[in-house]
C-alpha cells in the first residue's frame, strides 16, 4: 500500500483503493466515487490553455471535484485501516469524514500552507488507477 505524509508532520499514512473503497464511499456519501473523482474531461479546447510554444498559460481548477477527491482520499485511508485490522495489523483510527476533516483542518492550521490539494489529488488519481482499473488480471478463456 502506498503511504503519504499529507500533513507534512513526519507521519506517513497508508491509503488504498479497492472495491471496499467504493462501498465505503457510497455508504458514507450516497455518491459514486468514480463519477466524483474522474467526472468528465473535455479536451477539445485544451489547446487554448497553452501558448504557441506549448507552455501552459492557464489552469482551470473548476473542472476538478476537490471535495470529491478529499472524500475519496478519506475512503482510501479508511480502506487501508479496515484491511489492516482485518489482517490483525496495527492501523490508524479513521473517524467519520466530518470529524476527520475537522482534525485535518486543526492539524494543518499550524503547517505552512496547510495541506497540499495537488498532492492529494495526484495520490487519489494514481491509487484509483492502480486499485480500481489495473490490468493485471489474467485473461479469461
Amino acid at each position: 500500500m502506498p503511504k503519504i505524509d499529507y500533513l507534512h508532520d513526519g507521519t506517513e499514512h497508508e491509503y488504498e483503493a479497492s472495491m471496499w473503497t467504493l462501498v465505503l464511499y457510497e455508504q458514507e456519501f450516497k455518491r459514486d466515487l468514480i463519477k466524483d473523482v474522474y467526472g468528465r474531461i473535455d479536451l477539445r479546447n485544451a489547446s487554448k490553455n497553452f501558448d504557441e510554444d506549448g507552455n501552459m498559460v492557464a489552469m482551470d481548477y473548476t473542472v476538478d471535484n476537490w471535495i470529491g477527491e478529499l472524500r475519496a482520499f478519506w475512503a482510501m485511508l479508511r480502506t487501508s485501516s479496515d484491511i489492516a485490522r482485518d489482517e490483525g495489523r496495527a492501523a490508524d483510527e479513521v473517524p467519520s469524514f466530518d470529524r476527520w476533516s475537522r482534525q485535518v483542518s486543526r492539524a494543518a492550521h499550524g503547517v505552512d500552507g496547510g495541506i497540499n490539494m495537488g498532492e492529494i489529488s495526484q495520490a487519489v488519481f494514481n491509487e484509483c488507477n492502480r486499485g480500481l482499473f489495473h490490468t493485471g488480471a489474467a485473461a479469461s478463456e
